[in-house]
């Protein structure tokens, strides 16, 4: 499988303890808190908190139905996935177009990306102000995911505001 990063950072930038994305931490499973702290410390979402999975494709045909599969297998449910295509001329527009006609309304929302690269087009999700989540998980194209990584990613993230 390949995997690409980039790095950046999250930082707080109001008083409130909201914080606002400023770059992608990573493009591989990493969940990025978008909560006010006292929300996650609270646990007024526990078990609730909403992940919006950023996935941009290119040519992702032969990954992307076992990599939707296995988002649709997460244990932890309140998820919807934000596709950002970025010109494939293989069926991988045509896969994604199938699992949103199959899911429910809402999971599956499917983006026309900027045709400027992986860098981005993973950007121009992440500043889509429509989206509206607790967190965002960044995912290639040819991810196969365990049932419970949002699970864990949002435990650690807890963990991380405890520490």
């Amino acid at each position: 499988m390949l995997h690409h990063q980039l790095f950046g950072q999250v930082e707080p930038v109001n008083s409130a303890g909201s914080h606002f994305l400023k770059a992608p931490v990573s493009l591989d499973r990493v969940l990025v808190d978008t909560t006010a702290r006292s929300e996650v410390l609270g646990g007024t979402r526990a078990g609730l908190s909403k992940v919006a999975i950023l996935l941009c494709t290119y040519h992702g045909q032969h990954y992307l139905a076992e990599q939707l599969d296995s988002f649709a297998a997460q244990t932890h449910a309140n998820w919807e996935v934000w596709a950002s295509d970025d010109g494939s001329q293989d069926d991988t527009r045509a896969i994604l177009e199938r699992y949103q006609r199959t899911w429910p309304a809402g999971r599956l929302s499917i983006h026309f990306g900027p045709a400027e690269g992986f860098a981005a087009n993973f950007l121009s999700l992440t500043f889509k102000a429509r989206i509206e989540a607790d967190y965002f998980a960044y995912s290639d194209q040819d991810d196969v995911w365990e049932p419970d990584i949002h699970r864990y990613g949002i435990g650690s993230m807890v963990a991380i505001w405890l520490g």
